[in-house]
């Protein structure tokens, strides 16, 4: 156990709060100082600049260890094939109409709602016209049609074993994660958060299929239960 992990512990055992709300408090902290090294670390900002005059630019926002090459992959933290980390949630820090495409993958549903909405107008205005913002989320109507149907092959159709963990395990999962996941989403909200954000069309695609065919590789292990949906500007 690493020096931290103990810290961790003794803290989770001595201090009157949950850990929920501990590591509440340890995320926040993390980006408190991505927010510090932002703008005072001169070497991010020479890396920021070169990325940001790239010719073509690709945005995967959350990529985690998924990074694609020829992306510009943003996260919290290092990873393999993360070449920029940043907090993404109150600005994207890129020109008007200067990005091609973004993806953000079982992200958002981490961000608090109350910063979404500006993150949507941020995504449409970076984007160049006719460009796609492609959203993949948990499919929270999915997830409620699987607990209303008092079916359990309802459930292993969305991935699940619900035969090992009871379906209001999996609604709590779902909308919760521990305090993970901030809000929960379907097709309905984020066809009006894009359109309210400037968005022209919104289509509620499939695994793997998009208009824009750097769009469509979907990681697999998110297929059954996810919502797939292109905003295009």
């Amino acid at each position: 156990m690493t020096i931290k992990q103990k810290l961790g512990e003794f803290l989770y055992k001595t201090l009157p709060f949950s850990t929920e709300t501990l590591n509440q408090v340890r995320y926040e902290m993390q980006l408190f100082f991505i927010w510090l090294n932002t703008r005072l670390n001169p070497v991010f900002k020479y890396r920021f600049k070169q990325l940001r005059n790239e010719n073509s630019i690709s945005l995967n926002i959350g990529a985690s260890p998924f990074g694609e090459n020829d992306w510009i992959n943003v996260d919290l933290q290092k990873n393999k094939n993360i070449n920029l980390i940043y907090d993404f949630r109150r600005k994207i820090p890129f020109n008007n109409n200067s990005i091609e495409r973004i993806r953000i993958e079982h992200c958002l549903e981490h961000f608090d709602y109350d910063l979404v909405p500006n993150f949507f107008n941020e995504c449409c205005r970076v984007l160049k016209p006719h460009c796609i913002l492609r959203i993949i989320v948990p499919d929270t109507d999915k997830y409620i049609a699987a607990y209303y149907s008092n079916d359990l092959n309802e459930w292993t159709k969305i991935g699940i074993d619900a035969q090992y963990w009871k379906p209001i395990h999996q609604l709590n999962h779902v909308f919760r994660q521990k305090g993970e996941h901030k809000y929960a989403y379907n097709f309905e909200l984020i066809n009006e958060l894009a359109k309210n954000a400037g968005f022209t069309n919104v289509i509620k695609q499939e695994f793997g299929k998009s208009t824009d065919e750097k769009l469509r590789n979907d990681l697999p292990g998110h297929k059954l239960y996810s919502l797939y949906v292109d905003c295009i500007k």
